[in-house]
């Protein structure tokens, strides 16, 4: 938590977490056309994966999740700003720098867990996640005609894809060390 403030990922415990992060990771309505709302989704979702994946920090010793988290975290951080940035140029003013209201739960229940049992349930979370970012800003990107926000939007799909590929590799090599 001292050099990375913030950072990423998330995990699906149970059916009531799970349907409270699609709820969250959701665009609240259809993006308009100029593609203003996802800029908000996008930051909270930056910014409740870097808090998540900081807690991840302190409780993992695999060297491939503090990557994950690592880069997640620094990639993350960089959205997060870059969002904030674009979103007082066009005067959003729902975008806001701070996590969605339940990653303190999925702080809670994964604190329950240890070893290669939270690694397991914290990647399956970043997996699912990382899933639903990417249907959420391939969609803003078919519909959004702001060319600022567009451009915001293709920034963030690599991150996105890059993210959910090293929680996939992450989760498999978990997989095959198990007994």
């Amino acid at each position: 938590m001292k050099r990375i403030a913030s950072l990423v990922a998330f995990l699906a415990l149970t059916s009531g977490l799970a349907a409270a992060k699609s709820v969250a990771f959701a665009p609240a309505a259809s993006p308009e056309s100029d593609g203003r709302s996802v800029i908000a989704t996008i930051v909270r979702n930056a910014v409740t994966e870097m808090k998540l994946c900081s807690f991840a920090l302190e409780k993992t010793d695999r060297a491939d999740v503090r990557f994950l988290c690592r880069k997640t975290a620094s990639d993350n951080a960089r959205v997060a700003l870059t969002g904030m940035q674009l979103a007082q140029k066009l005067g959003v003013t729902d975008a806001k720098f701070e996590a969605a209201p339940w990653a303190d739960v999925r702080i809670d229940t994964l604190s329950h867990l240890s070893g290669a049992d939270f690694e397991r349930q914290f990647l399956l979370g970043q997996i699912d996640a990382g899933e639903n970012d990417l249907n959420v800003v391939r969609y803003a990107v078919e519909v959004t005609t702001n060319g600022a926000v567009k451009r915001f939007e293709w920034a963030v799909l690599p991150n996105v894809e890059d993210h959910l590929n090293l929680a996939e590799s992450a989760l498999r090599r978990l997989s095959e060390q198990a007994p």
